[in-house]
Order: structure tokens, then sequence, then C-alpha cells
């Protein structure tokens, strides 16, 4: 009876952390979801931000439940189960904290653990990048592999070899050990100005642009074209150290460590600030000076860590992360709005871009009306509707995203909304072409007079034949009047012709032909360029112009087959089955017959 009494007393309460369980393992299913999304696909579908308070939830019913659950681990980065090295020691995680109260709390734990009054930290930037692991040797470049589950990552030793150089001269110092080995650890990220220019390329290639740093990093360690990598720009840089050789020579302290990185011009972060405190609060202060200062790379907060290694040693490692370093983690500028529309743009290819029109935001100093949704399966996942309430954001502070939806905030009428069937531009009806990772909405419709605009605008671009003049509004005019319905149709365009246009005079018309007949002049790399070949950005281009010995080859079945193989199989391939079509083919062969062959 006592039993039973007991039972009746406390059911309520075990009922409802008993109920807690299923919503824990659901959340737990859903992170480990977007953690493979994030560590081996580089294909994130929500944001760092979303993430985070996917993981704050989880922290949050775990601790009230009052059930031990197991740590939901650190992600696993590996592709394929060969190709693979183990670590010395293991590469661990970092614990989070989303404020200056989380801050406080880590510090009240290191002041209890040490004996001083005065605690020494270093603060260093949270690149947003790909952890990786170096293994030196004598002072020679040996080893690189990812972070892959933490003991083992997956072996990217050539992929880091074409980043940077990272031999350096093996002194002899009989005052110190000489570290025979050591494995660094560090960061590989894209700085934002190589990401704004990747992403110029991309542009120019008809390609889509890269929407997150982060994605540029983590997919290309995982190339296997070393020149494609080279290209890219990647950076990197040390922020710490795993199994040292002998264990004497291992540096006492962070301090040492980035003199010894420094002595061997090796490469560190260069916004590191090391800090004496006896209060949180000057933790916190110095954590938002550093956080002022950062600029040109991709972050997503600070790292806070104890200067000594004997504290460090003291603290000790938990499961999945050490409870000596700490990353602050700010949340990106967003602002709440409304979505009003989505705008399918048409490329020169027919590929259909949604981009979302919201009521305008400020963010970062700048006024913000749309945001490019990366495809058709975006749309869908997120059950995006007219009129909803949504976040807007900055991904690593660069690129406006679509961040969040208010679902709870939504119009009970509102629909689901509709993917176009028809192009908006000619009314042809649009293929669906269901992708591994998207749904991509394509026009193929080549006469469409959005893809002629958008191929004339690609055509007189700065980067291709830089014919000034030639914008939007006029190239637009050029196609309805029936003026240009090709690129190489500028080159037969007329002073009586082109007068006929609105708000194109006399003076403005010659000009125009001026720049027309000196674009007669540019060079191979740029003709070919100007032709819009899918994925041949200004590189393939490069790379085409050095292969080929005249422009003719691209008529050839036989002789683009052989010269287009420089572009590797994957962009090559898509070159020869655009120029099967014969509508290109008659494009390629009038413009080419206009333009003659430059070197």
């Amino acid at each position: 009876m006592a039993l039973a009494w007991m039972f009746l007393f406390t059911s309520p309460l075990l009922l409802a952390k008993s109920e807690l369980i299923p919503e824990i393992e659901q959340l737990q299913a859903e992170i480990a979801h977007h953690d493979d999304l994030y560590f081996r696909e580089a294909a994130p579908e929500i944001t760092d931000f979303e993430y985070d308070l996917l993981k704050l939830e989880l922290r949050r019913l775990e601790q009230e439940s009052g059930v031990t659950f197991p740590p939901t681990g650190i992600g696993d980065d590996r592709s394929t189960p060969t190709n693979q090295i183990r670590h010395g020691l293991p590469m661990l995680s970092l614990d989070k904290a989303y404020s200056d109260a989380e801050v406080a709390e880590f510090y009240e734990r290191v002041s209890q653990a040490s004996l001083g009054d005065h605690i020494d930290f270093i603060i260093e930037p949270k690149l947003d990048g790909i952890a990786v692991s170096v293994v030196l040797e004598r002072g020679e470049y040996k080893s690189a592999a990812t972070r892959g589950n933490g003991a083992v990552g997956e072996d990217i030793t050539a992929q880091v070899e074409v980043i940077r150089s990272l031999d350096y001269e093996w002194e002899f110092d009989p005052s110190f050990p000489r570290i025979e080995r050591i494995e660094l650890r560090g960061e590989i990220y894209l700085a934002d100005a190589q990401f704004d220019s990747l992403n110029r390329d991309r542009r120019a290639a008809n390609e889509p642009e890269f929407r997150h740093p982060r994605s540029v990093a983590a997919g290309s360690v995982k190339l296997t074209n070393l020149n494609e990598i080279a290209a890219r720009g990647l950076s990197i840089v040390f922020h710490g150290w795993g199994d040292v050789m002998p264990v004497e020579a291992a540096p006492s302290s962070m301090a040492e460590f980035h003199r010894w990185l420094d002595a061997r011009g090796l490469p560190s972060a260069q916004t590191v600030r090391f800090v004496t405190s006896d209060k949180a609060a000057e933790l916190n202060r110095a954590v938002e000076q550093v956080r002022a200062s950062l600029s040109g790379v991709p972050t997503d907060g600070v790292v806070i860590k104890i200067d000594l290694v004997d504290l460090q040693k003291t603290m000790g490692n938990g499961p999945i992360a050490p409870r000596w370093a700490v990353a602050r983690k700010f949340a990106p500028p967003r602002a709440r709005t409304v979505l009003r529309d989505i705008v399918w743009q048409v490329g020169r290819t027919g590929a259909l871009t949604p981009v979302a029109e919201f009521d305008p935001v400020t963010l970062g100093g700048a006024t913000i009306r749309r945001a490019s949704l990366s495809s058709a399966s975006e749309i869908i996942r997120r059950d995006l509707r007219l009129a909803d309430p949504i976040w807007i954001e900055k991904a690593g502070e660069i690129i406006p995203q679509l961040a969040g939806i208010e679902y709870a905030q939504r119009s009970a009428d509102s629909q689901v909304y509709a993917l176009p069937q028809q192009c908006r531009s000619c009314g042809t009806r649009i293929t669906q072409i269901e992708g591994t990772a998207e749904l991509r909405l394509v026009c193929e419709n080549y006469n469409c007079d959005e893809q002629v605009v958008q191929r004339l605008l690609h055509f007189v671009s700065k980067a291709a034949l830089d014919i000034k003049g030639v914008g939007p509004t006029l190239a637009q005019r050029m196609v309805e009047s029936g003026l240009v319905r090709c690129p190489s149709d500028l080159y037969s365009l007329s002073l009586d012709q082109l007068v006929t246009l609105p708000r194109v005079g006399q003076k403005t018309a010659h000009r125009l032909l001026i720049e027309i007949d000196e674009s007669r002049n540019a060079s191979r790399e740029r003709r070919i360029l100007a032709l819009g070949l899918p994925g041949v950005g200004p590189r393939g281009a490069r790379q085409l112009s050095a292969e080929i010995g005249s422009l003719d080859k691209l008529v050839d079945p036989v002789g683009r087959r052989l010269a287009l193989s420089v572009l590797g199989e994957s962009v090559s391939a898509q070159v020869l089955s655009h120029l099967r079509r014969p509508e290109v083919d008659q494009m390629l062969r009038r413009t080419l017959a206009t333009m003659g062959d430059q070197r």
C-alpha cells in the first residue's frame, strides 16, 4: 500500500519527465541529420544560429528530464572508409557560451581550479572553416587529416600541400629540446576577399554562387583536382597542438606556442589577445574588444583558452571538449520582416533561381530587400509561403539569407506555395530536374527573351569583352526590339538602328559603336569567356585558351572534345552537351565568323 501511495504521489512528475524522452530522441535525430549535412556533405540546410538553437533546446530538455544521456558527439566529416589517418591525440570539439553570463560561469570554474588571483587567458577568432590536423617531422610536412570523428580523420595530405607550404628550417638549439614531431591543430578557411572573387567567377560561368565560405572550404579539401583547390585561394592557420615528440619539448603555454609558430614562419591567427584577468567582467570586455577587431575572415565567435598548460591539465578534458576552453558564440545580425514575393530569375542557360523579396530591413548598415534562395528545394523543405513572417540574417556577415520562419505567427489562411509551371519570360513549360541534393527548374527555350538578355549581358561584361554602355535596360530594349537575338548581332548594328531605341541619342550610339568595334581586339581568353560555356569561368577560359590554337576548334566535334578535356571530366561533359544543341552550334558559328580569332 505504501508503495502504491508513493507511486500515486510521484507519478505526475515521473510521467512528465518520461514524456520528454521521445522529444529528446527526436531532437537528437534531427541534430544528427544536420551534422551529417554539415560535416560530410558541406551542404547545411539551416544556419549556424538555427543549429545552435537546436543544441540549446536539447541541453534544456536533457536537464529538465533528469535523465543522463550520452554526449551527442562532435560530428564526423569522413566521406570515405579508405584513406584515413589516426590522430596521435583526439581532436575534440569546444563547449559553447552564448552569453556573458556563461563566460562568467566558465571564468568561475577556472578560478576555482587556479591557486592564483590572476589568470592568464588567450582570446582568438573562431574561424568558420574546417578543422585540420597537420603532422610535421623535423621541419618537414608529412601529412594532414580532417578531424573526422575525433579519433580518425580523412587523409587530405595532398590537398593541404597545395594550399600552403608548411616546411620550415629545423634548427638546432642546445638550450631547449627540439620538437622532433608535432601534430598542429588548425583551421582551413576562405577569406572574405577570396570568397567574393570565387563568386564573381561563378557568376561569370553562370554557376550558382557559393552561399557561405565554410561550405567552400569543407568542399574544397575533398576535391581530387589539386589545381582547382589551388585556384580557390584557401588559407590555413594553427591554434593548438596534439601529440608532441619528445614530450618535454611541448610548449608550456599558448603564448610560447604562438612564438614558436612565428619563429618558423608558420601561419597563426593574427587577431589574438592575451589577457590577465581577476574578474569575469574584465574577460567579457576583452572578448568584445577582440570581436570588434575581427574583419576580412569568416568567424562565428571567439575562443577563450587558459594560457598556461599546467592549468589546462588541472582542468582536464570532458568527453567531447576540453574544460579549459570555451567558444563564445555570437548571434549573427538578423532582422524580422515579411515575405512579399518569390521572383524567379532566368539565367543565360535557362536555370531558374528563386529570390525572396520582403519588406526592407537594415543589417550591418545596409538596407536589404531581397535574398537569394538556393533552389526550389529550399522552398519545399521550409514550406515557405507568401506573407510569412521571416528572419533575415547575413551568412558569415556577408550574404543576406533566409534564416528562419515564424510558423506560429503564420496566417491561418496561408496556402502552400506553388512552384511556377511556365517561364515568366517566354511562357514555355518549365522542366523540373531532380538532382541528388536539390530540385532544379529550367526553361529549355534557348530563344527565351530573358535568356537572350542574360547571354548578351554576359557577353559585354567586364570579365568578358568589356563593352561599356550596354546595361540591363539597354540590353532588354535591344532584345525586345529584335535588333539583337545573338550577341554577335552587336557587330552588325548601325547608328541609325541604335538611335531608334528609347533614350539612345547620336552621341551615345556613336560611343557604343566605338566600344563594340574595339572589342574585336579582345584576347582569345576573353572571347572564350564571352561565349558563356557552362561551368567555364575566367580560370577555365585561361586553361582552354592555352590549350587550343584556334577558336575554330570549338566547332569541330573531334577538336573540341580533345581541347575541352583540359577542363576536367565534369565541366567538359557539360560543355560538350551544351555545344551539341543545334541552336548553340549556330550561335557559336555566327559569333566566331563575326569576331574572327585573336590571341
